[in-house]
């Protein structure tokens, strides 16, 4: 990220007010427990940013047209 941040969508301005990109860094990594969070993959404690990995099932069923997949998270 940091060899090439154009690749990333990192503006000059960004790289150049943060070098290390860690606010960056930080705000994907918040927005990506976000989404986890909210499609429950995982639990996602924005306060402490604490995760907690929840039981995941997957079940595949076999038809005649083809594959389903069916998420059975708990």
């Amino acid at each position: 990220m940091l060899r090439s941040p154009s690749l990333y969508g990192v503006s000059h301005d960004k790289l150049a007010d943060d070098p290390y990109l860690e606010r960056y860094r930080c705000d994907l990594v918040h927005t990506a427990a976000s989404i986890l969070d909210k499609h429950n993959l995982i639990r996602y404690d924005k306060k402490t940013g604490n995760f907690q990995v929840r039981k995941l099932i997957v079940i595949f069923s076999l038809d005649q047209t083809g594959g389903s997949v069916k998420n059975g998270a708990s």
